[in-house]
């Protein structure tokens, strides 16, 4: 049984500790908790009072507490940015440093002034330091801090970088940086670059079109990976126009800003109008005056962009038919005075060449300055360019501008250096009349590779510069003999080795045909007669499989292309399997629309008009209608056939000139429709614009010459008639 023992009992056993043991923490909480029992026991207001300087020190306590812990410093913080200004203002480098170290030690916790002392550290010239600070808090704790993880990364992929980081190191600061702000556009399209420089377009895409979800102009980077994954035009064509319409905006908002019209100008390109594409950098250029002025620098932007345009323009244009060498001439005349440092100038001369127009060298002068002084200077300023490729476009145009001696001087010492490079000296040599000396060393070629393949059947670097050299030895039946097992057991996905062994096999095939025919590309360009096709005395069974060889893979060179056309539009016996060869290439998924094209503008050529329609209303359908050479081809058909359909061309016409205004032949064409409807005002405005696109071809002024001898204008249809008869009489020398 205990026994309760009383209150004073209880008060006389309790110890009072001295003073300075109750103001020690450890004792301190004890104490106070001891003084509040006692109070509650005894009821004694004295013991209370006694009481009160310790409850009074205790709440200070807590509040001084609460107060370190949870003030902002915000007066003293502020006091720092200001003084850090003024040290700004004044120049006082050591102040700025001083106060932003304070900042960032009165708030560990904010990262953004430890930024701050990074950055400032690096621009004061202490890098590694800086660097060092920034990528502590770039990585501290799970998530770090996303702007120095997005410094990290940009200062990385910059042109003069700190640090470069690996790729894994640059996916993963991006992707931390998504973990803590997913809505950062900007590191979602970084993140959708480095995914496309490695192939991965799923992803590149997927964070792409996220991207651009937030930043509509970002779409014509998402129109570009499609285009490069080959998508379906309406699909790329869809996002290109959203690029269209946002950076339309944003020029209006700001007709000044070059980049801008250059974007725009890409964007036109993927939605496949090339006119628009071409008028937003020439009215770049043509607006430029005291009220929009251009600088320098932004001047040149647009200059080389058109000039890029215009060599990218030709080459499609001589790739999609020969008829076109007439227009490329003065584009790319063009192209050189802009910009004269454009490689594809060499690609462009080169076909042009092959097919019976030879700039003349003063024209191409430009280019070849340019690339001496690259070669000369020893460390070409140009992109990409080593020393060596520098010196391979100037032997090119040196080439084209008919010095085939120094060409070849200037391949010999790259060979030296480079025997990878001994077939290219060779070519030279014997495109410079020097037959003895490069047959010889291409026969020690092909003697050094047929030893190589008998000691490995499989290298295959010996066999393709063994094609190679047989190829310039005109020796295809060789190559054919080489290549036609190994073509035959290519799958239908071949990688790229087996896709360059096609190409030669493809090449041999088109080489021996021409032996055996006497085909001449550039001659068959001039034929304006249908029964001036002719073939030889080959037969069918020779011809052909040749040209069913030339078609391996996929697509259908435009060089087997040519060759069918002309051979199914001649009165050679082989004319029917060559038709149905191509119809069959069609049934199987090849380049139909290609073929069609190029039927249907040769048979145009050579006034079988009747025929020309047919192939070209199957391509019209296949394009559906979105191609403007198709259209204005098979509106001529229509003009000049026995049978004339003038409101169907008219309508064709116009449905091409919605898409690109500015096209030349199109203008002629309904130009054309209306001289013969003798409406002769609007003939008069549509040739007048054509001509100026035109002006090289001898038809555009023999229908103006009419359209003024109408209107009663006798020396203005004099003039044009006298312009027709000079050019006339140049392109009858050519042929």
């Amino acid at each position: 049984m205990s026994v309760r023992k009383s209150k004073d009992e209880a008060g006389s056993h309790r110890v009072e500790p001295g003073l300075l043991k109750t103001v020690r923490p450890a004792m301190f909480v004890q104490f106070l908790y001891g003084m509040i029992e006692c109070w509650v026991f005894s009821r004694q207001n004295m013991r209370l009072v006694l009481a009160i300087p310790f409850l009074l020190l205790a709440g200070a306590g807590a509040f001084g507490a609460f107060w370190v812990n949870y003030s902002d410093n915000f007066s003293l913080l502020s006091r720092y940015e200001n003084r850090y200004n003024e040290a700004a203002r004044a120049g006082d480098r050591d102040l700025q440093e001083t106060c932003l170290r304070a900042l960032a030690g009165l708030d560990p916790g904010n990262f953004t002034y430890q930024f701050r002392v990074g950055l400032f550290l690096i621009d004061a010239g202490k890098t590694e330091e800086g660097y060092r600070l920034i990528d502590s808090i770039a990585n501290a704790g799970e998530l770090g801090f996303a702007e120095a993880r997005m410094w990290l990364v940009k200062q990385a992929i910059s042109a003069e970088p700190i640090q470069r980081l690996p790729g894994a190191e640059l996916e993963r600061q991006l992707l931390k940086v998504l973990e803590a702000t997913p809505d950062d556009v900007d590191a979602r399209r970084l993140l959708g670059e480095y995914y496309l420089r490695q192939n991965e377009y799923s992803l590149a895409e997927k964070h792409l079109g996220l991207a651009a979800l937030k930043v509509p102009e970002l779409n014509l980077l998402l129109a570009q990976l499609k285009k490069l994954q080959s998508r379906p035009g309406e699909d790329t064509k869809d996002i290109a126009d959203r690029a269209v319409r946002e950076l339309s905006r944003k020029l209006e908002d700001d007709r000044s800003n070059v980049m801008n019209r250059i974007y725009l100008h890409q964007a036109w390109m993927l939605a496949d109008d090339r006119g628009n594409a071409e008028e937003i950098l020439r009215s770049g250029l043509a607006t430029a005056g005291d009220e929009n002025p251009l600088s320098e620098t932004d001047r040149r932007k647009l200059e080389v962009a058109l000039a890029a345009f215009l060599v990218e323009d030709s080459l499609k244009l001589l790739q999609a038919s020969q008829m076109n060498v007439d227009r490329v001439g003065g584009r790319i005349a063009e192209a050189i005075r802009l910009d004269a440092s454009q490689r594809g100038i060499v690609a462009v001369a080169g076909l042009l060449q092959g097919r019976g127009l030879r700039l003349k060298p003063e024209i191409l002068q430009p280019c070849v300055d340019f690339w001496q002084t690259q070669v000369d200077s020893g460390e070409p300023k140009v992109e990409s360019t080593a020393l060596a490729d520098a010196e391979i476009v100037l032997c090119q145009l040196l080439l084209l501008t008919d010095r085939k001696d120094e060409a070849a001087e200037v391949m010999r010492g790259i060979a030296e250096q480079d025997p990878r490079r001994r077939l290219s000296l060779t070519r030279l040599l014997l495109e410079a009349g020097n037959t003895a000396e490069g047959e010889a060393i291409l026969t020690e070629i092909i003697a050094e590779n047929y030893a190589l393949l008998d000691a490995d059947a499989g290298n295959d670097d010996a066999l393709f510069e063994l094609c190679n050299a047989l190829l310039q030895m005109k020796r295809p039946l060789e190559i054919r003999s080489l290549l036609q097992e190994r073509v035959a057991a290519i799958p239908e996905q071949p990688t790229d080795r087996e896709q360059r062994m096609q190409r030669f096999y493809s090449q041999s095939c088109l080489m021996e045909f021409d032996q055996l025919t006497g085909y001449s590309e550039l001659a068959f360009s001039r034929i304006r007669d249908r029964a001036e096709l002719e073939f030889g005395p080959a037969s069918a069974d020779e011809l052909i499989p040749l040209l069913e060889g030339a078609v391996v893979g996929k697509s259908l060179p435009l060089g087997a292309i040519i060759r069918l056309s002309h051979l199914s539009l001649s009165r050679h016996p082989a004319a029917a399997a060559a038709e149905n060869v191509i119809r069959d290439l069609r049934l199987a998924g090849g380049d139909g629309l290609n073929a069609l094209l190029t039927l249907g503008t040769h048979a145009l050529v050579l006034q079988e008009y009747d025929l020309a329609k047919i192939w070209l209303e199957q391509a019209n359908t296949i394009s559906r209608g979105n191609v403007s050479m198709i259209l204005n081809n098979l509106a001529m058909c229509l003009v000049r056939s026995e049978s004339p359909d003038l409101e169907k061309a008219l309508e064709l016409v116009g449905s091409g000139l919605s898409r690109t205004p500015e096209n030349g032949d199109l203008l002629a064409t309904r130009g054309e429709i209306f001289v013969r409807q003798e409406n002769w005002d609007d003939a008069l405005r549509d040739l007048v614009l054509a001509v100026q696109k035109r002006g090289d071809n001898p038809e555009v002024h023999r229908l103006l010459q009419q359209t003024y001898l109408a209107l009663r204008d006798d020396q203005m249809s004099r003039t044009h008639g006298q312009i027709a008869e000079k050019l006339e009489f140049e392109q009858s020398q050519q042929r």
